[in-house]
């Protein structure tokens, strides 16, 4: 039912009656009408509470009453449904402090809607499906899912098979099986729910849309991303069309497109999308709000992947402030907040603070979890790579190995997950000098890999690198250096922005060619690494904060360029890269880990 700022509702009527009561839930506004009747045509003219009623789509009912008393008391009725009715969908976008009393605060509303309406009525139930959704928020999805699966029996029993609040319920329901990581049940109710729907609801339902949005995001959940991108679009489309463009639903899956825009390596185009609409979010909701934060974590990965690191490390700060001050401390989205900041101390060379957040989330998970939990198996990756940037190997290989058991138990062998989990074992026996093995497991996490991806998927780089990085040890030259040579090709290609990539190709590039005695090829990749990685300095913000990593991480190449130019005769370059060095105070950095750097400086 459309209306603009009043309403007149004519409709034929086969019975007289004395007293019509029309009553209509206007954005947020109860408002009432008076209805006349004359020659069998009912006539109703609503106006809204306060002010003009908005454009938009409305609950009514229309009921008669014998009396002005009935008339009054049917009103109140209708007003009081209609208040629990929208509080109760308000709480599907609940903010983190009402997290802990909300399911109390819906059980209210329930038995208040059960005793207007009865127990069994299709409105209580889908209260109590509501309620049970709040259950999540909180933790319990067991106990949520257990009283779902109740609602679900008795809906069955009063609602047609494929009716919209049976297929709300079941929607909830697949949210559950996600977070209990019941994934294959997940895929099939995903499918048949899907199904149900495009059969059961028209194209301007908009629930057959929220339905639709919910299978591209399990799609992207597995790394679908051909099928999560395909669905997001439509998706998108119409919900922007029934709905507009600033509504929570229309711009969650907005988010949605970008992220899956951005896990494909088209960040420009992330960023695009990302930034307009955390201006509206922010504008209508404050930057509290999860919807504001989930959009601005989805913008901070982003810049990241953009080189845009001075943009992404201090709004990764204040989304990990306020998800600790905001959320509760079992809350899954502020984990991944702590986790996420955790990741990039780790890329951008602050490894002691990395590996305090990342040992702090992966006790917390395993004790509030359990550490088969897909958050307690990631958190332990990260933590495993924390711990090899500190040159911990030995701990970091102990953690990696762990974290691929817990996956392969859970998921199965050729899941996305446990195929990154063994890339994290394989970086980590890389550092260890099992050369064998790496070339070995890398192959196979490849073909699983790339079997789930495509042909042309970058979660097989770190084991392209890592394999060719031991075939080069091993003396395999003409093994590892076109593989490092294909790789830096597709890193140019699909991941131009992507420098720590391109860093780590170019300085094994320049190792490889080391190891084989062509001085003057890898002076050539060592020179396009320095390049490279003065563009990226640039990016990174204050020296003195990464001093610790990242320079660390980097200025061996530097020492490796000069050492090459000496040996090739080339003085005067190589002086002009020391003078470089030491111009800007990386020479601290040379000197601290990278004895031979420092002998050589000193020297020279």
């Amino acid at each position: 039912l459309r209306i603009a700022d009043r309403l007149t509702l004519v409709l034929r009527v086969t019975e007289q009656t004395r007293f019509g009561v029309f009553a209509a839930d206007v954005e947020g506004e109860f408002a009432t009408g008076t209805a006349k009747i004359e020659n069998q045509t009912l006539t109703v003219e609503l106006h809204a509470a306060q002010g003009p009623c908005p454009a938009g789509r409305y609950r009514w009912s229309l009921t008669q009453a014998g009396s002005e008393v009935e008339a009054q008391a049917e009103r109140d009725r209708l007003a009081l449904l209609f208040a629990l009715r929208r509080g109760i969908e308000q709480s599907a976008e609940p903010l983190p402090q009402t997290y802990a009393e909300l399911p109390d605060l819906l059980g209210i509303s329930v038995t208040q809607i059960q005793g207007l309406l009865g127990s069994r009525h299709p409105e209580t139930l889908l209260a109590r499906a509501y309620r049970a959704e709040a259950l999540v928020k909180t933790q319990k999805t067991a106990a949520a899912i257990e009283e779902l699966e109740k609602v679900l029996a008795e809906q069955a029993q009063v609602l047609p098979a494929k009716d919209p609040d049976l297929l709300r319920a079941r929607l909830f329901r697949l949210g559950m099986l996600a977070k209990l990581n019941r994934s294959a049940e997940a895929r099939t109710e995903a499918e048949a729910l899907l199904a149900d729907a495009r059969q059961s609801l028209g194209q301007r339902h908009a629930l057959h849309w929220h339905i639709l949005a919910a299978q591209a995001r399990r799609a992207m959940d597995v790394s679908d991303y051909h099928q999560a991108t395909e669905l997001a679009e439509t998706v998108q489309a119409q919900l922007t069309e029934l709905l507009g463009p600033d509504h929570l639903a229309t711009m969650a899956i907005r988010r949605n497109l970008a992220d899956i825009k951005r896990v494909q390596f088209h960040e420009t185009e992330a960023i695009a999308r990302l930034e307009p609409l955390l201006r509206v979010q922010t504008e209508r909701f404050g930057a509290e709000h999860p919807q504001t934060l989930s959009t601005s974590d989805s913008l901070t990965r982003a810049y990241y992947q953009a080189g845009r690191w001075q943009e992404a490390l201090p709004l990764a700060e204040r989304i990990r402030a306020i998800a600790v001050r905001e959320f509760p401390p079992t809350d899954l989205w502020r984990r991944s907040a702590i986790n996420h900041l955790g990741w990039l101390y780790r890329e951008l060379g602050r490894y002691a603070d990395a590996e305090a957040l990342l040992r702090e989330t992966l006790a917390s998970g395993v004790k509030d979890f359990g550490e088969s939990h897909p958050t307690a198996i990631d958190a332990r990756a990260q933590y495993a790579l924390a711990l090899m940037a500190m040159k911990r190997y030995t701990a970091a290989h102990e953690q990696a190995v762990r974290a691929y058991q817990l996956a392969r138990d859970a998921e199965g062998e050729q899941a996305h997950r446990t195929l990154w989990m063994k890339s994290v074992r394989v970086q980590t026996l890389g550092k260890l000098d099992r050369c064998e093995e790496v070339i070995t497991e890398a192959r196979e996490a490849n073909i699983g890999l790339r079997r789930l991806h495509g042909a042309d998927t970058m979660f097989t780089n770190p084991n392209d690198t890592a394999g060719a990085r031991c075939a080069s040890r091993l003396g395999r030259h003409a093994e590892a250096i076109p593989s490092l040579k294909t790789l830096y090709a597709k890193l140019l290609r699909l991941g131009p922005n992507l420098k720590l990539g391109h860093l780590v190709v170019l300085g094994e590039l320049g190792d490889a060619h080391r190891r084989a005695g062509a001085l003057a090829e890898a002076a050539q990749y060592y020179t396009q690494l320095v390049q490279v990685g003065e563009e990226a300095r640039e990016t990174v913000g204050p020296i003195s904060e990464y001093r610790q990593g990242f320079l660390d991480r980097w200025a061996i190449y530097y020492r490796r360029l000069a050492d090459a130019q000496l040996r090739l005769g080339q003085a005067e370059q190589a002086f002009e890269v020391v003078e470089r060095v030491k111009g800007r105070g990386l020479l601290e950095a040379l000197s601290t880990q990278s004895a031979d750097g420092a002998g050589l400086l000193n020297a020279e």
